[in-house]
């Protein structure tokens, strides 16, 4: 009798531990729902624009976002790693004609620059893109193939936006596509943003 006594306290208390916890936690939960409520987007904050971003920009990108000038994706062109010595980097240019380089490993420049793209050349990358009918190719060139690196293209004008990802079996076209605007963007004036 004593034990049976015993036991039925300790479930009482057990149980009396478990509501008192539980209303703590509901408690809880309705402060962090009346905090939150109570946040407050402050006006003059940087806000997110529609613009592509990529996670590392430069101080002049983000500068002229936040000036009202949102910069939208132009033109990109990414060339991926590989077990060897493949070159890997980026370059982006923007409708304004703001390029921004990161060089990744196996190139020259290695770490974050900036160039300014002429309309003339932004034209010349227009009309390389209607040669190869740009918006037509395929989403995707690839093969059932190990350590190949990729090159990822992206290309906006106008309505249209489209990204090609060639790692194999791309047309001969495209590939002197790429030649021909890696060409361009790699003769570019580039100054250095950022070091690794």
């Amino acid at each position: 009798m004593k034990n049976t006594n015993w036991n039925l306290l300790l479930i009482v208390l057990f149980l009396s531990l478990i509501a008192v916890s539980c209303k703590n936690s509901k408690d809880t939960t309705n402060n962090k729902d009346v905090s939150t409520s109570e946040v407050k987007v402050d006006e003059t904050m940087e806000q997110p624009s529609d613009s592509v971003q990529f996670s590392q920009e430069s101080l002049e990108q983000r500068n002229r976002t936040v000036k009202g000038m949102v910069d939208s994706l132009f033109f990109r062109i990414e060339r991926t790693s590989c077990f060897g010595r493949c070159p890997t980097y980026s370059i982006t240019v923007y409708q304004s004609g703001y390029v921004e380089y990161h060089g990744k490993r196996n190139v020259e420049k290695i770490g974050f620059f900036s160039a300014w793209l002429t309309d003339e050349q932004k034209n010349v990358i227009i009309q390389k893109c209607e040669e190869i009918d740009f918006f037509k190719l395929k989403d995707r060139y690839d093969a059932n193939m190990t350590d190949v690196p990729s090159t990822i293209l992206s290309f906006q004008y106008e309505d249209n936006r489209k990204v090609v990802v060639d790692r194999a079996n791309a047309p001969p076209e495209l590939h002197i596509f790429e030649k021909e605007v890696e060409m361009i963007l790699n003769h570019l004036e580039y100054s250095e943003v950022k070091k690794y």
